[in-house]
């Protein structure tokens, strides 16, 4: 079965602007799922902690379990993808 979502990876041979398409594609899932969060926000992104954080507390999320179902749910939309959440700004990737 083919994946329908894009995974960005590291390797060599694949073209930055695929790379940068892929990270696009999935802060677009993000956004769609988690509408309080800004184009800023998304941007602003440099980890899933980070992601984790800024739900929290757009949604006011306070209890453990809310917390926990938030953390589950990005696990969710991420599952096998590795987004390099700082490549354009940082020089360097950091996986998801």
């Amino acid at each position: 079965m083919k994946n329908a979502h894009p995974t960005v990876v590291t390797d060599a041979s694949v073209p930055k602007s695929r790379m940068v398409d892929a990270k696009r594609f999935v802060l677009a899932e993000i956004a769609a799922k988690w509408d309080k969060l800004s184009e800023q926000d998304l941007s602003a992104l440099t980890c899933k902690d980070d992601l984790l954080t800024l739900i929290v507390a757009k949604y006011r999320l306070v209890g453990s379990f809310d917390r926990g179902q938030a953390q589950r749910d990005i696990d969710a939309l991420l599952k096998s993808r590795h987004v390099h959440w700082d490549m354009a700004t940082h020089g360097r990737d950091r996986q998801v």
